[in-house]
């Protein structure tokens, strides 16, 4: 994870790796979206004999995992070794688990440790083998956890030195950098408006910067209106 530039391809890796080691039918990580209440598999591996649910974990409403959740505050790790004994038959959970065919299942959690909260987990179904290690996979969580922490700071790093803060556009470094982007290229079909906003000054003197800031996101929300294709860059 740390020495790869794809985060995403690590992570299929060490997947891989944790559904081998549990001979599992799939190994797969979840991330929780508190704001939308749902859970969704951003990364599966799949065994050779068994095929991909991915499609199918989208969106997942959250309740399905309220009991994982409660639980992953009292221990790191849950486990189910027969869902058949294990489980109500009639509960959301049972119904959930047996229709995508899992009869047992480990998974353990990923955290936000600033604010104390589940992120997601990373499960594998139908593990085979050394089930009663649990320490590989509460390690990769930890590894994986850490990466997408450092990988996430890094890119709010990368946004604030190439934003303004104000009204979200691209910045003078920004500007600069690509300004050296396109003086290596040979890209001739590129276009640069210039543009000055009118009366700037006097409404900071005379009503106050207040006042003038609006100015400057009305004027910036009105370039935006009309240069909103991907490659334009504001």
């Amino acid at each position: 994870l740390s020495g790869s530039e794809d985060f995403a391809e690590a992570n299929s890796k060490i997947l891989k790796n944790i559904g081998e080691f549990y001979d599992g039918d799939r190994a797969y990580t979840f991330k929780i979206d508190y704001e939308k209440q749902t859970a969704t598999n951003e990364f599966e591996w799949c065994n050779t004999n068994a095929r991909s649910q991915k499609n199918l974990l989208q969106d997942i409403k959250l309740s399905f995992f309220s009991r994982w959740l409660d639980l992953f505050s009292k221990k790191d790790i849950v486990f189910l070794s027969n869902i058949s004994e294990e489980l109500d038959g009639n509960s959301i959970e049972f119904n959930f688990l047996n229709d995508l065919e899992i009869n047992s299942i480990i998974v353990t959690p990923f955290y936000d440790n600033e604010n104390k909260k589940v992120t997601g987990f990373m499960g594998v179904g139908n593990p085979k083998r050394n089930i009663d290690t649990d320490i590989v996979i509460r390690s990769a969580t930890t590894y994986i956890m850490e990466e997408k922490l450092k990988q996430t700071y890094t890119e709010e790093l990368y946004r604030m030195s190439y934003s303004d803060m104000m009204t979200k556009t691209l910045n003078r470094a920004a500007f600069i950098r690509d300004m050296k982007k396109l003086a290596e290229g040979n890209d001739l079909n590129t276009g640069i408006l210039y543009a000055d906003v009118n009366g700037l000054k006097y409404t900071n003197d005379n009503k106050g910067h207040e006042a003038g800031d609006i100015l400057i996101e009305s004027a910036v929300s009105l370039l935006k209106k009309y240069f909103s294709r991907k490659k334009d860059k504001l």
